[in-house]
């Protein structure tokens, strides 16, 4: 995934978009949008640790994550709302349009959700998918992803100056050795739900 050209020319997607514009006045109070997503975040960094276990090292398949925020989401250092890095969760609205699309998502199961945020003169775009790669790569998503992938929860935030995003997906297992550059092989509609449910219950249980 060649994701950081496609970030640096982020483009509209495909869907439905609600705009909400939360305004100057709206001061959401002890961050607890950003709180609510935070949880939902560990959840989708310990999904890898909880499937990709020696006894499914053998399987032909796992689950890889990968995001923009390397030190927190990929390493080992905590979530931070400094200067150094600021993420744009750290604005408490953008971060209440996510876990609102976020829930949306965890009662319908799959799907693709998408909503612009205006914040005085800054505007936000948020993203969340959980779908088939199969059926993403037929909207704007198509070079989102490696061919070897056929599942993914994604959240991504386009922003003023660039995009960030977080994201797991359920891919073809590397040492599989029916796993191609062009990817495993051809799955059912009942497998793609199969792998769409296993990230769906990693993050919402």
């Amino acid at each position: 995934m060649n994701w950081q050209l496609i970030l640096k020319q982020p483009k509209v997607r495909i869907g439905s978009k609600i705009t909400t514009n939360l305004g100057t006045d709206s001061t959401p109070e002890d961050n607890h949008c950003l709180k609510k997503v935070l949880e939902y975040l560990e959840k989708m960094r310990r999904v890898v640790d909880v499937y990709n276990t020696p006894s499914n090292d053998d399987n032909d398949w796992w689950i890889t994550h990968d995001s923009t925020d390397m030190k927190y989401f990929l390493g080992n250092e905590p979530f931070k709302c400094g200067q150094t890095y600021r993420s744009y969760l750290c604005n408490e609205k953008v971060a209440c349009v996510v876990l609102k699309l976020l829930e949306r998502l965890k009662s319908q199961g799959s799907g693709m959700f998408e909503e612009d945020v205006v914040d005085g003169d800054d505007a936000y775009f948020v993203e969340i998918v959980l779908e088939s790669t199969k059926k993403l790569k037929t909207t704007d998503w198509d070079q989102w992803f490696d061919d070897a992938q056929d599942a993914a929860f994604v959240i991504l935030i386009t922003g003023p100056t660039n995009a960030e995003y977080y994201q797991i997906t359920y891919e073809s297992h590397p040492k599989n050795p029916n796993r191609t550059a062009t990817g495993y092989k051809d799955y059912s509609e009942d497998d793609y739900k199969r792998m769409i449910k296993v990230l769906h219950k990693g993050v919402f249980g």
